[in-house]
């Protein structure tokens, strides 16, 4: 599949390239080959969108695993608590403790894959937020300075690029620019003007 995505990925490249004609937009003509490149996951990491992200992530994530410990705790004093009465109790009642304590343990590995079910979604919803507010910041550039294509340099296995066509550092700047956070959500921490 990443072959097939690459491949065409070069021949719309070639396509745009080898137009001789020239392409009109809003600032004015374009030459058909100007290109641009972006890495999208640097963007992800560096923005500011992208670093408030993270935290509420790690934040959400590490509340999680704080619950599931608690539980998981819980759960093994009670399996402890049990090992050491099980042979003073009847065969009906250990019976019965052991199918409880494997239900509560079965619930806890349910709670555990949902709790990574729910990370991995609210990761999916950030991500896709984030990076539908790059791609307009990219289309803005595009059409404001004429490019024919930019294409992420990660997705599209570009193994190089001069650095006058990497827009990345400039995406990066523009967004920290329009982003603002969202009520609830903790702005990433600014690096502090102390150099180490």
């Amino acid at each position: 599949m990443p072959r097939k995505k690459t491949l065409l990925i070069c021949l719309a490249a070639f396509c745009i390239v080898s137009l001789p004609a020239m392409a009109e937009t809003a600032t004015g003509p374009v030459v058909a080959g100007k290109i641009g490149v972006v890495d999208m996951q640097r963007v992800l990491n560096m923005s500011e969108a992208g670093k408030a992200a993270s935290a509420e992530l790690n934040a959400k994530g590490e509340a999680m695993e704080k619950a599931l410990a608690a539980k998981k705790s819980d759960f093994e004093e009670e399996r402890k608590s049990f090992e050491k009465k099980a042979s003073m109790m009847t065969a009906d009642a250990r019976d019965d403790k052991q199918r409880e304590l494997r239900i509560k343990y079965s619930d806890l590995r349910d709670l555990e894959r949902k709790y990574a079910e729910d990370l991995k979604r609210l990761e999916a919803t950030l991500r896709e937020g984030i990076l539908n507010e790059v791609i307009q910041i990219l289309e803005d550039i595009g059409k404001r300075e004429g490019y024919a294509l930019i294409v992420d340099k990660v997705e599209a296995g570009v193994v190089y690029s001069p650095a006058n066509t990497d827009l990345t550092d400039r995406v990066i700047k523009e967004y920290n620019a329009k982003w603002k956070p969202k009520k609830g959500a903790t702005a990433a921490p600014k690096p502090s003007g102390k150099s180490r």
